[in-house]
């Protein structure tokens, strides 16, 4: 019985360190998240990114840090909503795969298109022909597959700040 009771301490443990390490690597993802301010910034895209914090997310962070003006986001969908919101940032994105999932980018997307319907929204995901993504798209999102054509990613954000019409970007031509 002591045996089972080792056993079952030690996995318990195990968990609670890998939720220790999990919870630290979203802290330090967030912490290091830049803000520009200033008008040397002026032309760069407000841009925020969502998702739980993978090697992924980590990257399109880093590809945008120096071409943007970033918030980064893997806590709550109310968060991301509120302060792109407030501080009106129009380019979403979000990673539909797992473990963020679908939910949260739908719940962002349906409440910032109402607040904000010039909002570009864009969803990256390893099947851009699947189910969710077909969603996505048919509520107005932009769907990139991975892996992702950072090209692609940095035109759409200034693609987007140059509109002047509010056009929405062809969703189907960005899977190309």
């Amino acid at each position: 019985m002591s045996d089972a009771f080792e056993m079952k301490r030690q996995e318990l443990l195990k968990q609670i360190s890998s939720i220790k390490t999990q919870q630290k690597s979203k802290k330090k993802i967030e912490s290091q998240a830049t803000v520009y301010h200033g008008s040397s910034n002026s032309l760069k895209p407000s841009a925020a990114i969502f998702g739980s914090p993978t090697l992924f997310f980590k990257s399109i962070k880093e590809i945008l840090e120096p071409r943007s003006q970033l918030r980064v986001f893997s806590g709550t969908t109310t968060e991301v909503i509120d302060t792109c919101a407030e501080n009106q940032i129009l380019n979403i994105i979000v990673d539909i795969d797992e473990p963020t999932g679908l939910k949260p980018a739908i719940e962002i997307l349906g409440n910032l298109k109402a607040i904000q319907p010039e909002t570009v929204f864009i969803c990256c995901t390893k099947d851009p022909s699947s189910k969710d993504a077909e969603i996505i798209i048919q509520k107005g999102g932009i769907v990139l597959g991975k892996p992702i054509n950072t090209t692609l990613l940095i035109k759409s954000l200034k693609q987007h700040q140059a509109k002047t019409d509010h056009a929405e970007l062809p969703s189907r031509e960005l899977n190309n």
